[in-house]
């Protein structure tokens, strides 16, 4: 599900239906993006330049799993559990502190520097825009092997178990680097579970968790691992510009944020 900039806040979070409420005194909702994406993904491209009153909307579901809206003495709530994830470019702006929090991991995106890559990403748009279809349709088995491999993988996360030692060396690189909350050490053990997982571990590995001193080690992986088999389906990651998650004050960024001032995607599970 793909949340545009200017969408409105009853398009974000839904609206109640007057009419049934006047007739039977029922609240109908009718759903809004947040609870359209539910279980899934919502994508927010510069959501950086997103207005404050519908950060706040994403803000309250992120924190809640759930969406409610009141209008006239109504109140009618729906599940907006969901991946959000958001792209931006950090010259137009940056994120709002409490925005960034929301942002577990951030991948790096940098242009082609190779001639031949750059050449083969060209040829592959111009077949895309002259044959649609059977570019999509090329792609196919790739997309199969690759949705098959994140449902096993998913089967396997639950049966992965986090030691105390693991969760030890988590809780000392964010004492390191000074993290006020542990969203942070969440984020690292949690992508350290999905990385064993997706590579059909046995259990999570030191090479899982990154050393001290190197905070977006996991991340890291954990883009490469995703960006390999994006490639292999035929995507290219630097098809679209994107940003790293954080702002520039140096503070804020210290303590919320690791990322290189590099282009990133945001990526960041909601609820989970």
């Amino acid at each position: 599900m793909e949340l545009p900039l200017g969408a409105t806040e009853d398009r974000v979070v839904g609206s109640l239906d007057i009419s049934r409420v006047l007739q039977d005194g029922s609240s109908e909702l009718r759903s809004g993006l947040l609870a359209r994406a539910d279980g899934g993904v919502l994508y927010v491209d510069e959501v950086n330049l997103l207005p404050d009153h519908i950060v706040d909307l994403l803000l309250d579901a992120a924190a809640g799993g759930w969406v409610t809206v009141e209008r006239d003495g109504v109140s009618a709530g729906e599940a907006a559990r969901f991946v959000l994830v958001g792209t931006m470019n950090p010259e137009e702006g940056e994120l709002r502190p409490q925005f960034v929090d929301r942002f577990g991991l951030c991948v790096q995106v940098r242009g082609l520097a190779m001639q031949e890559t750059r050449i083969a990403a060209i040829r592959q748009r111009l077949s895309f825009d002259d044959q649609p279809a059977s570019v999509i349709e090329a792609v196919q088995p790739a997309e199969h092997a690759l949705r098959e491999g994140i449902a096993a993988a998913r089967a396997r996360l639950a049966a992965l178990p986090i030691t105390n030692d693991q969760l030890s060396a988590v809780a000392a690189l964010s004492v390191e680097h000074q993290l006020d909350g542990i969203r942070g050490d969440l984020a690292i053990i949690k992508t350290a579970r999905a990385l064993a997982a997706w590579q059909a571990a046995p259990e999570i590995l030191d090479e899982h968790i990154p050393p001290r001193r190197r905070p977006r080690a996991a991340a890291s992986n954990a883009a490469q691992e995703i960006q390999g088999s994006a490639a292999r389906c035929g995507w290219s990651h630097s098809a679209g510009s994107a940003s790293r998650p954080g702002g520039r004050r140096g503070s804020a960024r210290k303590r919320r944020n690791a990322c290189p001032r590099e282009s990133a995607a945001a990526i960041r599970t909601a609820g989970a």
